[in-house]
């Protein structure tokens, strides 16, 4: 189990030092606090649109005309009235059977393929290892009470933390969600099936899930650009000036309300504490914090 008292947090002053470094990002508020989350490699499926390339146009377009050759002897026959040597027709018939839009036992086109000419483009799949980042949430003990954030995480000053043991509940969720829950929430739209429902062709390496837990000391801050609200995080540490100014997360303001409890409102309760462990910390007497005032501006 993670110990969270053990986790450490900078001082006031380092805190000033991180804020006059990130002064070119023109942030209007600050949070910090530790991240934690995976990075999961795993085998998915991909899907990318790719455009139907003029000469396979081409050849499924007369495999479309009245009076084209089809069955076994199709490639023969288009070769001869196409005049195309047999062999470079034969290739390019290979291509489009990989991309399913030739069906090589029927020697025709097939439905995928006739899309591929109306459209001028065409879905493929293919298999491939993918690495996906899952930002760890600790608002509520049901993982399933909340929705997993998926974000790329860049962090060199990143170390590992004793993780509870990994299932892929939430590699499902993630992939079986809407695709505007997917924008949201930062699933990648391309994945659209996991290892398990792999062809038997994969060898069973490929299939194996690697999951490292990663976390970090982290500024988390807000501001606005052209676009709106903007979310960046940088890896810190405890002591001393950020190591680098590069964002190690990037977002969009929905970032703060679908993980309100990384950037939590500011209280005036949260203000009056604040003030009273500075009073404490430099020996303020005690009897003249209470008549101390203040007000809450644009936090």
């Amino acid at each position: 189990m993670l110990d969270v008292a053990a986790l450490e947090f900078p001082t006031s002053a380092v805190v000033a030092g991180w804020w006059r470094q990130l002064a070119p990002w023109h942030c209007d508020s600050l949070w910090v606090g530790h991240l934690f989350w995976r990075r999961i490699e795993t085998l998915v499926q991909i899907e990318t649109v790719r455009k139907l390339e003029p000469f396979l146009h081409l050849i499924l377009q007369s495999l479309t005309l009245p009076g084209a050759p089809s069955g076994r002897e199709a490639p023969q026959t288009l070769a001869r009235q196409l005049r195309f040597p047999e062999a470079i027709l034969r290739q390019a018939l290979r291509t489009l059977e990989n991309d399913g839009l030739y069906d090589v036992a029927v020697g025709a086109i097939t439905e995928a393929g006739r899309q591929a000419l109306a459209q001028g483009c065409y879905r493929q799949r293919h298999w491939q290892r993918r690495t996906l980042t899952l930002l760890e949430r600790w608002t509520d003990p049901d993982p399933s009470a909340t929705e997993p954030i998926w974000l790329p995480i860049d962090a060199a000053t990143a170390t590992n933390w004793p993780a509870p043991a990994w299932d892929d509940t939430a590699l499902r969720r993630g992939l079986n969600q809407s695709e505007d829950a997917k924008r949201r929430t930062g699933f990648p739209l391309d994945v659209v099936a996991l290892a398990d429902a792999a062809p038997p062709d994969i060898p069973s390496w490929q299939r194996i899930t690697l999951v490292r837990p990663e976390k970090t000391l982290a500024v988390l801050t807000l501001g606005r650009h052209a676009a709106g609200e903007r979310v960046l995080a940088f890896a810190a540490r405890t002591l001393g000036p950020l190591p680098s100014t590069t964002p190690c997360l990037q977002a969009n303001g929905s970032f703060r309300r679908l993980a309100p409890e990384l950037m939590p409102e500011t209280t005036d309760a949260d203000v009056r504490s604040a003030f009273v462990a500075w009073c404490r910390q430099n020996h303020c007497p005690a009897a003249d914090i209470p008549i101390v005032s203040w007000q809450l501006h644009g936090v």
